[in-house]
């Protein structure tokens, strides 16, 4: 198994997270060295793991938009916070238990 450790952090503060918000779109086209080697691993059939160093709350995020989510990961923040891999699924809302006689003002439950 091959591993990276990617620099997916900002030079002046190691332990930052360096994401953009959601809702911001950068200017520039980006270019990660690290993504692009966990890609040609990926097709040529090598297995790979990604160990992250630094705080980064938009990590799944962040896989899922370089279709590097299924890749195995590690991050040493969600370990801090024994987190560790949940595995993520969808939540339908009308099948949370809501007040009695509330509904949702748009929808009809």
């Amino acid at each position: 198994m091959f591993h990276f450790i990617p620099s997916w952090y900002n030079e002046n503060r190691t332990w930052y997270d360096n994401n953009y918000l959601w809702y911001f779109k950068p200017t520039n086209v980006g270019f990660d060295d690290t993504i692009n080697q966990m890609k040609m691993f990926d097709y040529a059939g090598k297995e790979s793991r990604l160990v992250v160093l630094n705080y980064m709350p938009n990590l799944r995020y962040y896989l899922h938009r370089y279709d590097l989510l299924e890749s195995g990961y590690y991050s040493v923040f969600d370990d801090i916070q024994e987190i560790g891999n949940v595995r993520q699924q969808m939540i339908d809302f009308r099948q949370l238990n809501w007040p009695e006689g509330w509904t949702l003002p748009i929808l009809r439950l």
